[in-house]
C-alpha cells in the first residue's frame, strides 16, 4: 500500500479519475440547474401557479442565464405580464435576476436576492375605484415563498385614475429581511408635477410583520424639488400601520424649508385614518412663518375632523390665523369656516367668518383695515362662485354681494358701506410716486368686473362727500366710473372716469357739479388755493402719466366756472390802487370778494388759458384774460377794472408770478396812451387812480 502512494502512476490514475468525477459532477450540477431547478418548464410552470385563476400570462426572452455562483440564479430578460382576458402589457420588466439560497436545494425554498432592473408599471383605477392590478395583491394564492433581499433599480411607474396621472421613474428600492418579522427597506425615485420643478424623493423605514398586516414605526419620508428656481424640502416622518386594507397614522410631523420668502411651514397630525379610500384626521395643525420684501409674516392653519375621499371632502371647521410686520405697521386676519366640496357640487363655506385689522401709527393715519365679518362662500365645479359678506369695516356696517364666472372670468358685485373715513389711507396714496395698472387685470389669471358701489359718507380731512354712487367696470384695457353722483363740497356732482391701460395710462375725466363750494374742489382736483365761492362747475378733462406732475404736465381739456358770493384770495384790488394812488394800504387783507364770477379757459398741456373772464362786485367790474400753469402754479393776468360808473377810465392791470405771491404793476401805456410829456401822463395816471379809488370807496 505504501508502495502505490509512492508510485507515480497510482497518482497520475486518482488525478485522472478525480477530474472525471469532478467533471460529471459539475456536468451534472448543470444539468440539474438546467433541468431541474431553472427549466424553462419549471419557470412558466411557476409563474402560471402564481398567477392561477388571474386571467393573466407571464412571459420572457428565451435566453435565459444561469448560474451556480454565488448562488443558484437565474437572470430572465423582458418579462411581461399581460392584463386580465387581453393581451395588453401592464408590466414591463427589463431584467429580472433571482439567486436561491443554497439551503433552497435541500428544503422550502427561499430567495437569497431578487434584483429586478428597468420595471415598466402601469397602475391604473376605473371609475368604480377598482386598479388593474388589484387581482395581485388580494390574490388569496400568492405565494409565501421567502425573500431576503429586494432590489429595483431604475423603475418607471405610472398611476392612472380618473381624475389625474402621476409619473414616477428612476425607481429605487432596496428591501432587507432582517427576520421573518422584520424588514428594512430604503426607497427612492423621482416625479412629474406642473408646478415643481426636478422632483425627488426618498424614503426610509423599518417595517413589521403582523396578522394581516404591517407596522413601521419609524417611517421617514423627504421630497426635494424647485419652485420658480428656488429649492424647496419637505421632511416628514411617523409611525405607519397597514390592517385589514387600513392605514393608520400617528403622531405625524412634517417639515417644508424653501429660501422664497423664507419659507417655513411645521405640521403635525396626531392621528389619522385611510380606510375604504377615504382619509380621517381628528386635527391638522400647521404652523407658516414667511417673509417677502420687508414684510415679516407668520400664521398658523388648523382643520378639525377632517374627511377626505376622492369624490368629496368635509371639515368641522378650517381656520387661518395670520399676521404681517412691515417698517411701522402690523396687520392680523383670521379666516374660519366649515369646508365642504363634492365633485358634482364643488365648495361650500356656509359660516365663513372673517377678521381684518392694520395698526400703523398715528402719524400715518392710526388703525385701518377694521373688520369683521360673515357671510358664506360657494363654488361649482365649472369654477363659478358666489360670495356674501355683511358686518363691520372700519367699524361701520357694510355688505358685499359677488358672483363669479368662469366662462367670461367676470365679477359681478354690488357693495355698499355707510361710513369711510379716510383718513387713514390718504399718507400711502400721496406718498405713491407712481400710478400703475392692478396686476389682476392684466395677468394671465386676469379678471374683468362690474360692481356697483354705494357709498353713504365718505369723510376726507377737509371734505365730506355724501351719497356717493357709481359703477365700477374694469378689465385689461380699461377701467370705468360710470354713472357717478355724489353730494359734495356743498352742493352735488355728476360724471364719469375711464383709465386706458397704454404703454403710458391715459384718463379721462368729466363732471357737472351744482351748488359746490369751489375752493376745496380746485384745490383737491388741481392744487389750486386761490378761489372761492359757491356755484357750477363744469370740466372735461384727459391727460396720462404715471405720477401726479406727469399727469398735470399732460393735462388737456375745459373747464366752465361760474360762481357767486365769492372771493379771490391772495389779491386785494382796492389795497393794490390805494397803494398806486396814495402810497398806502388799507388792511393786511389779501382778498377780492365778488357777488360773480364767470370763467371758461381752454387747457392745454396743463396750462389753462381764458379770455374774457368777468369778476363783478359791488363797486367795480373785472374783465381779465390769461393763463394758469397748473404745473407751476405760475399766473398771469392782464385785467381791465372799472367802476359802475361807466364814463370813469378803466385801469389796466398785470398780475403775474406764482399764484400764492404774485406781483401786481399797472399798464402804465395803457393810461397814459396818447400823452407826450412826462408830466401829462404822470398827472393822468394820478388823476386816474384816485378817481377809480375814490369811487370804489363809495358806499
Amino acid at each position: 500500500m505504501v508502495s502505490r502512494l509512492k508510485s507515480g502512476k497510482f497518482w497520475l490514475k486518482l488525478l485522472a479519475f478525480g477530474s472525471m468525477v469532478l467533471s460529471i459532477t459539475v456536468a451534472g450540477l448543470y444539468i440539474a440547474l438546467h433541468q431541474a431547478v431553472f427549466s424553462p418548464e419549471r419557470l412558466h410552470k411557476a409563474g402560471e401557479d402564481a398567477l392561477a385563476g388571474t386571467g393573466r400570462t407571464l412571459r420572457f426572452d428565451k435566453n435565459i442565464n444561469r448560474s451556480w455562483f454565488p448562488r443558484p440564479t437565474v437572470t430572465l430578460n423582458n418579462v411581461t405580464l399581460s392584463d386580465t382576458g387581453n393581451n395588453v402589457q401592464n408590466v414591463h420588466l427589463g431584467q429580472m435576476r433571482i439567486g436561491l439560497a443554497w439551503s433552497s436545494l435541500l428544503g422550502s425554498p427561499t430567495i437569497e436576492k431578487w434584483v429586478i432592473k428597468d420595471a415598466d408599471i402601469t397602475l391604473e383605477q376605473n371609475n368604480e375605484g377598482k386598479w388593474n392590478l388589484q387581482d395581485l395583491w388580494q390574490n388569496p394564492k400568492k405565494s409565501k415563498l421567502g425573500i431576503n433581499r429586494l432590489i429595483i433599480e431604475n423603475a418607471r411607474l405610472h398611476i392612472l385614475t380618473p381624475a389625474r396621472q402621476h409619473h414616477l421613474s428612476e425607481i429605487n428600492l432596496k428591501l432587507i429581511s432582517n427576520s421573518s418579522q422584520n424588514h428594512s427597506f430604503t426607497i427612492g425615485g423621482k416625479a412629474d408635477n406642473a408646478y415643481l420643478k426636478n422632483l425627488r424623493w426618498e424614503g426610509s423605514g423599518t417595517a413589521f410583520a403582523g396578522q394581516n398586516g404591517w407596522r413601521l414605526p419609524d417611517l421617514r419620508i423627504a421630497v426635494f424639488a424647485e419652485y420658480r428656481d428656488n429649492p424647496v424640502n419637505l421632511a416628514a416622518g411617523g409611525n405607519a400601520q397597514w390592517h385589514n386594507h387600513t392605514l393608520s397614522l400617528n403622531k405625524i410631523t412634517a417639515n417644508l424649508h424653501s429660501p422664497l420668502y423664507q419659507t417655513h411651514i411645521s405640521a403635525s397630525i396626531p392621528a389619522a385614518e385611510w380606510k375604504n379610500g377615504r382619509f380621517q384626521a381628528a386635527g391638522i395643525n400647521s404652523i407658516i412663518n414667511a417673509r417677502r420684501y420687508e414684510t415679516e409674516w407668520n400664521g398658523a392653519f388648523n382643520i378639525n375632523n377632517l374627511n377626505f375621499s376622492p369624490t368629496q371632502i368635509n371639515a368641522a371647521r378650517a381656520t387661518l390665523n395670520a399676521g404681517g410686520k412691515t417698517q411701522g405697521k402690523t396687520a392680523t386676519f383670521n379666516i374660519s369656516s366649515p369646508v365642504s366640496w363634492q365633485t358634482s357640487r364643488g365648495w361650500q363655506l356656509p359660516d365663513l367668518k372673517i377678521t381684518t385689522r392694520q395698526d400703523q401709527t398715528q402719524a400715518d393715519g392710526g388703525p385701518r383695515f377694521i373688520s369683521n365679518l360673515s357671510g358664506s362662500l360657494t363654488s361649482s365645479p365649472e369654477g363659478n362662485w358666489q360670495l356674501f359678506l355683511s358686518g363691520l369695516f372700519d367699524r361701520q356696517r357694510t355688505r358685499l354681494k359677488a358672483t363669479y364666472t368662469e366662462k367670461t372670468r367676470t365679477i359681478q358685485a354690488e357693495a355698499g358701506l355707510n361710513k369711510l373715513a379716510f383718513a387713514p389711507y390718504m399718507k400711502e396714496l400721496q406718498n405713491e410716486s407712481r400710478f400703475s395698472y392692478p396686476r389682476f387685470l392684466t395677468g394671465p389669471n386676469r379678471i374683468q368686473i362690474n360692481t356697483l358701489l354705494l357709498l353713504n359718507n365718505l369723510q376726507l380731512p377737509n371734505l365730506e362727500v355724501n351719497q356717493i354712487k357709481t359703477r365700477l367696470q374694469a378689465d385689461s384695457s380699461k377701467i370705468a366710473l360710470t354713472d357717478f353722483s355724489a353730494e359734495l363740497y356743498g352742493g352735488t356732482t355728476t360724471g364719469s372716469l375711464h383709465i386706458e391701460n397704454k404703454e403710458t395710462l391715459s384718463y379721462h375725466l368729466q363732471q357737472q357739479t351744482k351748488g359746490i363750494q369751489v375752493l376745496p374742489l380746485m384745490r383737491d382736483l388741481l392744487r389750486y388755493n386761490s378761489l372761492a365761492g359757491t356755484g357750477d362747475v363744469a370740466f372735461d378733462f384727459t391727460t396720462k402719466g404715471n405720477n401726479r406732475r406727469e399727469l398735470t404736465q399732460n393735462l388737456n381739456g375745459k373747464l366752465n366756472l361760474k360762481l357767486q358770493k365769492g372771493a379771490w384770495i391772495g389779491i386785494d384790488i382796492n389795497n393794490i390802487l390805494k397803494q398806486a394812488a396814495f402810497g398806502q394800504t388799507e388792511s393786511e387783507n389779501k382778498n377780492t370778494p365778488f357777488n360773480s364770477f364767470t370763467l371758461n379757459s381752454l387747457i392745454q398741456n396743463g396750462v389753462g388759458s381764458h379770455q374774457n373772464a368777468e369778476l363783478v362786485t359791488d363797486r367795480f367790474y373785472i374783465l381779465s384774460s390769461g393763463s394758469l400753469d397748473l404745473s407751476k402754479l405760475l399766473m398771469n393776468e392782464n385785467m381791465l377794472i372799472s367802476t359802475t360808473n361807466s364814463e370813469a377810465t378803466q385801469i389796466p392791470l398785470n398780475i403775474s408770478g406764482p399764484v400764492d405771491n404774485p406781483s401786481v404793476t399797472l399798464n402804465y401805456s395803457g393810461l397814459t396812451r396818447g400823452l407826450n410829456t412826462p408830466q401829462e401822463k404822470q398827472k393822468a395816471l394820478a388823476d386816474t387812480l384816485r378817481e377809480q379809488f375814490n369811487l370804489f370807496s363809495q358806499p
